[in-house]
């Protein structure tokens, strides 16, 4: 009988004991949560110097291209190894020639570690869906440019082309009213001043007073034109100018001989 009942217990005691090693080995197999687990202690411990701000030795850790790519001291992450990656070896300062990381703060606890161990020994698995936005391309020079539409003005007669639109619907936020147009002889001042630098002489104004009695766009356009032409001109001119009155040349002013020559 108490051979009977020995047995019996050491049957019962094997059977829990293989149920406690089976659950074990089933919370060690379960699969690491890279978004829940993995990327907040990326976060916290290590982003500060590998991230957006700092990309110390040019790795960061925020973006998964450029964590799996590693840094200037190589590859960070050797899938299925925990032991030969560089993370764990910085973690728990194991590595020859890198001191432990994170530097200046308190080292990753050992339950961290493991959890790290354990994700890389998984395949290092790090899903897109958990990828963190490159801040780098939210740059407008990565944004495709797009038409916006017409913002409405309460003065549409105002409004002459597109970008009127605009001015006039921010002036309307504003509460504001737009200046008076001017007169053909403070445009024509004004057009001048822009384009060639100097004012119209006063027969210049009353020769495009007695010439255009309306102010329209295609006066406008023809002062516009008038102007840049005459610009155009003295840019060319200026190009030769050096050249034309260097001493010796045609245009050069004939110097007084030196006294008792």
């Amino acid at each position: 009988m108490h051979s009977i009942g020995f047995i019996l217990g050491g049957t019962l005691l094997a059977a829990v004991g293989l149920q406690t090693s089976g659950a074990a080995a089933a919370v060690n197999a379960a699969k690491v949560d890279f978004a829940k687990e993995i990327q907040p202690i990326l976060e916290k411990s290590c982003v500060e110097c590998h991230g957006p701000q700092k990309a110390k030795s040019s790795l960061r850790v925020d973006l998964k291209a450029d964590a799996l790519k590693g840094g200037d001291t190589g590859a960070l992450l050797v899938a299925g190894d925990a032991s030969k990656s560089l993370l764990i070896q910085v973690v728990e300062g194991t590595h020859a020639e890198i001191s432990r990381m994170p530097k200046k703060r308190d080292p990753l606890t050992p339950e961290q570690i493991a959890l790290l161990r354990k994700w890389i020994e998984q395949g290092a698995d790090w899903p897109d869906a958990a990828a963190t936005e490159d801040a780098r391309l939210k740059h407008w020079a990565f944004k495709a440019p797009t038409r916006p539409e017409l913002p409405a003005a309460k003065n549409q007669r105002w409004v002459r082309n597109p970008v009127d639109a605009f001015i006039l619907a921010k002036l309307d936020g504003e509460k504001l009213t737009p200046s008076p147009e001017a007169d053909r002889t403070s445009l024509l001042r004004r057009l001048s001043l822009d384009l060639i630098g100097l004012p119209p002489t006063p027969q210049e104004v009353e020769a495009f007073l007695a010439s255009h009695p309306r102010l329209d766009l295609d006066v406008r356009r023809k002062v516009l034109q008038s102007l840049d032409a005459l610009r155009r001109a003295v840019k060319v001119r200026s190009r030769t100018w050096p050249a034309a009155t260097a001493p010796g040349s045609a245009a050069s002013p004939a110097r007084e001989p030196a006294a008792g020559a």
